[in-house]
């Protein structure tokens, strides 16, 4: 049925809508073998089970062998958008020997958009892109231009991306077609659920603080399969080099907004850490300053982005990001300069009227440089340390300890 244009589609209904797990075990198993399209077997659960007991009988390859006859078969009469399809795949591609493995890639290289939608699809990508030569993963790349956009805002094909990054050494290469559509349409990849990982990814790549563990763990398969040569961290430097423009240009426009969206608002702070010593952040740190000179700090505002829970914590990581970078490379203008200097004295002031106002400025005694501490003790003692003191809430508290510990 598979093999019949029509019969294809009755089977991929049946197999996604209306079969259970163990049904749908007992539907690929005719891959496995002509035996099994009489005779189901219930004694195992997945295909590795089945492969251990035909390893004891010295069938494992026939079993492998009859896989690929009539995954070819489909492939050569283009019937690739059924999920089974897929699934047979994958656990082929899972337990192939090298030979079978280079001979399917070979196959199906440039033919992957129309799998990537599905879970094992998007496996059978990674797979590809893991195991093929430098020249399977070009013109896999280039099968993709013009489907990137789309790939990125989908659930199981934002993880192919990740790969092609992790793996495809020619970053050129990667730019033309994968970097500049994703950056082309960057607002839209952004405010996607799923393209905002594609972004992260590009940012802060392996990182669990802010993408999926499980997925992360995946992607780290291809580092002891050593198919390629470039050092990682030269590969993501200059992947980052070229994208880093427009990940500026967006926050700097979008300061508001990104500071009260928590993943946002940490890709911003990742990408502080990540810029070189050359890059001008003054656009950067003006577009924030005047965020928070509008603040208010009474407690039911709308904008009371002080004590906004995300808001504050956003701005916290970028104050610790931004010391990072002061200690790596000293420049003249730092985040914690430009707040003290955009910001009138008496704004300034209110901050202290509100828990996390306090705590802000701790964050800035703690991270920022001597003369700036200078200013923040100047603009705070002694004519703050009272109205401090009359505060009950614990970031006031801090605040009055680390003031006067510092005079």
């Amino acid at each position: 049925m598979l093999l019949h244009s029509i019969g294809c589609r009755v089977l991929e209904y049946c197999y996604n809508d209306i079969c259970n797990s163990a049904e749908r075990f007992q539907l690929v198993q005719e891959f496995y073998g002509r035996e099994y399209a009489v005779l189901k077997t219930s004694d195992v659960k997945n295909i590795e089970e089945l492969l251990a007991n035909k390893t004891a009988t010295g069938q494992r390859t026939n079993v492998l062998d009859y896989m690929q006859e009539n995954l070819m078969a489909c492939i050569q009469k283009d019937l690739l958008s059924a999920s089974i399809i897929h699934r047979v795949m994958h656990e082929y591609l899972r337990n192939a020997n090298e030979k079978g493995r280079t001979e399917l890639i070979d196959a199906v290289k440039e033919k992957l958009i129309k799998m990537i939608h599905s879970r094992d699809g998007a496996r059978v990508a990674i797979y590809c892109l893991w195991y093929g030569t430098n020249k399977d993963r070009k013109l896999l790349i280039k099968s993709l231009k013009s489907f990137v956009v789309k790939i990125a805002k989908e659930e199981q094909g934002y993880p192919v991306l990740w790969t092609i990054f992790d793996v495809i050494d020619d970053t050129k290469l990667v730019s033309k077609i994968i970097l500049q559509e994703l950056m082309s349409n960057f607002d839209e990849i952004i405010n996607d659920s799923h393209g905002k990982k594609v972004l992260m990814y590009l940012i802060a790549p392996r990182n669990t603080k802010h993408l999926q563990y499980e997925l992360i763990q995946l992607m780290k398969t291809s580092d002891s399969l050593n198919t390629s040569k470039k050092d990682p961290d030269v590969r993501q430097r200059e992947l980052f080099e070229y994208c880093k423009s427009y990940f500026l240009e967006y926050f700097t426009a979008n300061s508001l907004t990104t500071l009260k969206d928590g993943f946002r608002g940490f890709m911003m702070t990742e990408m502080i850490e990540r810029l070189s010593p050359d890059d001008d952040l003054s656009s950067f740190y003006t577009s924030i300053s005047t965020v928070l000179s509008t603040s208010s700090v009474e407690a039911q505002s709308e904008t009371n982005f002080i004590e906004h829970q995300t808001a504050h914590n956003v701005l916290r990581h970028l104050i610790i990001a931004d010391g990072k970078r002061q200690k790596k490379n000293k420049h003249d203008q730092t985040l914690v300069s430009t707040l003290l200097s955009s910001i009138s004295p008496d704004k300034l002031r209110t901050w202290i009227l509100c828990n996390r106002g306090c705590f802000i400025f701790v964050m800035m005694l703690e991270h920022g440089q001597p003369d700036e501490c200078e200013q923040i003790r100047s603009l705070l003692v002694p004519s703050a340390i009272d109205t401090l003191k009359r505060q009950a809430f614990a970031g006031a508290k801090i605040l009055v300890e680390k003031l006067l510990s510092s005079s």
